[in-house]
């Protein structure tokens, strides 16, 4: 199975049994050591599960294959703020150098991730204050606490601090495009999940006091929410960054724990999508 067959094309390659044994291999290699959250993600109501870049690397290293990153188109205006990045990956056979697959990845500063991001009213600018009633919102109903909480989408005033991530995330799609082509696990896999998935920016360095400081609030009012003690919370630092002092975290690794706590909330909470108390 380390090797992919190459032959004329037209020309088949492998008997119905030499197939079957080759699919029930693979299956036996993402059931045994692949695995659920690091190498694939499972989205309820989908049909396959997503693949990742991890799971990805080790499906290639399976197949004996190595990469090559090629940059297709970019789009640059740091006066709008727009930046677009088209990437194809290659795939080539490590023994034999052919030329197995390609992969095409984009990526955006228009996409929702990155263009806007989730805040709580407190965090919200005086301008976006007095226009709260215009922003899109997601409301949340904490049994625990008993009352509702709302988040507001705002733009990200920070995009410039994203460029990097963007190309990253480009290439990680034509990476995972490459081996789903190159390994024909398409039937067995998707990557579509990312793009449910909301991306939670980081913003400038010299920003870091101020921003801490908001991270530290907004943490704070994310642990009421989901019923969360002082305690609990300073043990998953704890257990996370092996320190018990939040205050001494960096804006990543506050960014880490806030993330960790709305998704708590979402898993927590009764999600309800009112149309009435939504704008567009």
């Amino acid at each position: 199975m380390n090797d992919i067959a190459m032959t004329e094309p037209g020309v088949i390659v492998m008997t119905i049994d030499e197939a079957k044994g080759e699919f029930n291999e693979l299956q036996r290699f993402v059931k045994s050591v692949m695995k659920e959250g690091s190498d694939y993600g499972i989205v309820p109501g989908t049909e396959k599960p997503t693949l990742l870049k991890p799971g990805a690397e080790k499906l290639a290293h399976l197949y004996g294959l190595t990469s090559e990153v090629e940059f297709i188109s970019s789009v640059e205006d740091w006066d709008k703020p727009f930046f677009n990045y088209v990437i194809k990956t290659k795939l080539f056979h490590f023994k034999t150098g052919i030329k197995v697959a390609e992969g095409i990845g984009s990526c955006n500063s228009y996409e929702a991730r990155y263009r806007y991001r989730w805040v709580f009213e407190s965090e919200l600018s005086e301008y976006d204050k007095a226009n709260k009633d215009e922003l899109k919102r997601k409301e949340f109903y904490s049994k625990k606490q008993g009352k509702n909480y709302v988040m507001y989408r705002v733009l990200n005033d920070d995009i410039y601090s994203q460029i990097n991530t963007i190309q990253k995330m480009a290439e990680k799609r034509s990476y995972v495009d490459a081996v789903l082509k190159a390994t024909r696990t398409s039937d067995s896999f998707t990557q579509d999940m990312e793009d449910i998935v909301d991306y939670k920016p980081i913003r400038n360095e010299q920003k870091i006091k101020e921003n801490k400081k908001e991270l530290l609030e907004k943490i704070a009012e994310l642990r009421d929410a989901v019923g969360m003690k002082k305690e609990e919370l300073t043990n998953l630092v704890e257990e996370k960054f092996k320190t018990n002092d939040a205050s001494k975290l960096s804006l990543e690794q506050l960014t880490t724990i806030s993330d960790m706590l709305e998704e708590k909330l979402t898993e927590d909470f009764d999600d309800y999508n009112n149309p009435e108390q939504q704008t567009l």
